[in-house]
């Protein structure tokens, strides 16, 4: 079968340029089914769900502490502690446990991950499963170790850990001095927007395969720093699903201001929200990127090929006849043979044609030897 010489180099140049890329993005890592080394190869499935545990329960343990402690201590109920705490606890855990699992612990970053292709759908739920388990653990050790009596009971400890909204903010008691409350509304904006910063930021920081890039655990925490300034005074900063519901279910009994559970759906869907735009976001920027380079691509290897041919063009616009056919080898041996040719039959003529006249003037003196002799009789 024929094929267009153009093709076929412009299909080498592309699949050059992908495995360069491919070589490049796993650089350092081998084969993920050489069973050897390489992210998923080594840390089998459930040493990452292990791990996703693992940081769940101790982020959110630290949170639970920051959170109840430092207003309680202080008496004074500020935000700069829980920003900076919550920034340092998610920076040292995840530089602790991201190379193993990728350092999600939050639902909302495995799901866009889900989305994205950069973690399998049965990983991302034994990952979430795992997240929600050590998010309850975490508050069921809180719980056990937060002393209460009936003049400090633990709902005073829990006002400004438990997520909420209206009068289950941490700011309700001040602002209901003066009549007014922080809405739902208001909380499902600043809780999407942390969300997109939180999430954005995780999934951005994460390679296609899943794997986190060198700086995903400052990157991370920092996000989570900003994001808690944001939520803090209106939520007490829910920004993951698993940390909400595992303080929600212990807190549930405790005669909050508010029922902890009937507030939840909103610190669940709020982030999962956030976690469908930045994975949508992700998609189609991913295609048109990919369209536009692989536009450049093609648009390289059409100009180099372009420049390879114009000298010859050029030549055969100057040249002429004579040039073009002596610059061709097998031209010219085919022109010398074929003149070869012709010469042989001119000379082959030449020579009919002497034969014929010596056989006419013999034939001419015989019919005057024959005249000659009768005119004689």
């Amino acid at each position: 079968m024929n094929v267009d010489p153009t093709v076929e180099p412009l299909a080498q140049q592309l699949g050059q340029n992908n495995t360069a890329e491919e070589t490049n993005e796993d650089k350092g890592t081998a084969d993920k089914t050489s069973g050897k080394v390489g992210f998923h190869a080594r840390d089998i499935r459930w040493i990452r769900v292990g791990a996703e545990f693992a940081g769940t329960f101790l982020i959110c343990l630290a949170l639970y502490l920051t959170f109840t402690f430092s207003q309680i201590l202080l008496d004074v109920p500020t935000v700069t502690l829980p920003v900076i705490g919550t920034a340092v606890i998610y920076i040292v855990v995840t530089a602790m446990l991201g190379s193993i699992s990728g350092g999600h612990f939050n639902p909302a970053v495995t799901v866009a991950a889900m989305f994205t292709s950069q973690i399998s759908v049965i990983d991302g739920i034994l990952y979430i499963v795992s997240q929600l388990v050590g998010a309850v653990c975490a508050a069921a050790v809180l719980i056990g170790f937060v002393p209460s009596n009936e003049t400090f009971p633990a709902k005073t400890w829990l006002m400004f850990t438990v997520n909420g909204f209206g009068s289950g903010s941490p700011t309700a008691a001040t602002l209901a001095q003066h009549h007014i409350s922080f809405g739902t509304g208001l909380a499902i904006i600043v809780e999407l927007v942390g969300g997109l910063l939180v999430v954005g930021t995780a999934v951005a920081t994460l390679r296609k395969d899943g794997r986190p890039h060198k700086n995903h655990a400052l990157y991370t925490g920092l996000a989570y720093g900003a994001g808690t300034l944001i939520t803090y005074p209106i939520t007490n900063a829910g920004l993951n699903p698993a940390r909400s519901t595992g303080i929600a279910v212990f807190a549930q009994s405790k005669d909050m201001a508010v029922s902890p559970l009937s507030q939840l759906w909103l610190f669940w869907i709020c982030p999962l929200l956030a976690a469908s735009l930045v994975a949508l976001i992700v998609i189609l920027s991913g295609i048109v990127t990919d369209g536009l380079r692989n536009r450049a691509r093609i648009a390289k290897v059409s100009v180099g090929e372009n420049e390879e041919m114009d000298p010859s063009d050029e030549s055969q616009d100057k040249g002429n006849d004579d040039t073009s056919v002596a610059s061709d080898p097998k031209s010219v041996a085919e022109e010398e043979k074929d003149a070869s040719e012709v010469t042989a039959a001119g000379a082959t003529v030449h020579l009919h044609s002497s034969e014929v006249d010596s056989y006419l003037n013999r034939l001419k003196e015989d019919q005057q030897a024959k005249a000659s002799s009768d005119s004689e009789d």
